[in-house]
């Protein structure tokens, strides 16, 4: 067996078609949910890990083989970065309500008390879900000092149940209600 330590994320071993006979594998059918197929590559990984380096504890593998001739192959390994999913911060809040009144009351508070943010409203058979996401993008032609945040809407509580935006509540809303509004609808749902 040959190791060849690339970087310290990549590695390529040879393994002749002797080395392989020796062990009952064939190269055509490496399966890494076999057993022995299992308990080789992890020898193969000490052994490399002896050789040259290469650390791969806890780290997640790609491994490519490419079967030779002789029956034995050429292995190369290469450590997978764990990519960090990056959320977007959702500021906002979700309003939850059984009571149509209740909703028009709140709509009309907030568009009183200057709510600039958008806005959609959700129902199913017995709930309207009001999203109010209070990231604001003012338009230049507003030359206003005071931009109202998330904290000035801790009224609606009074109105029903508050819930914080989060992605995965948005992503649940929209796959499992129905949609009434798509935007605006603070402003649709007042009465002036």
């Amino acid at each position: 067996m040959e190791f060849i330590y690339i970087n310290s994320k990549s590695l390529k071993i040879s393994i002749t078609g002797k080395e392989m006979k020796e062990r009952f594998l064939d190269a055509n059918e490496l399966d890494y949910s076999d057993i022995k197929t299992k308990r080789f590559f992890w020898e193969l990984m000490d052994e490399a890990y002896e050789k040259t380096g290469f650390e791969s504890t806890n780290a997640k593998l790609f491994v490519k083989i490419f079967p030779a001739r002789d029956g034995g192959c050429e292995m190369f390994i290469t450590k997978v970065e764990h990519q960090k999913k990056i959320k977007k911060e959702k500021k906002g809040f979700i309003f939850a309500t059984t009571d149509a009144d209740k909703l028009f009351m709140l709509c009309d508070r907030m568009k009183t008390r200057g709510f600039l943010g958008e806005s959609q409203l959700y129902c199913d058979d017995t709930q309207f879900y009001l999203v109010c996401d209070s990231k604001i993008k003012k338009p230049s032609y507003i030359n206003q000092k005071y931009i109202p945040e998330e904290k000035d809407y801790l009224f609606a509580c009074e109105y029903g149940d508050v819930f914080n935006l989060t992605e995965e509540r948005e992503a649940f809303l929209n796959e499992h209600m129905k949609m009434v509004c798509k935007k605006c609808a603070v402003e649709k749902m007042t009465k002036n």
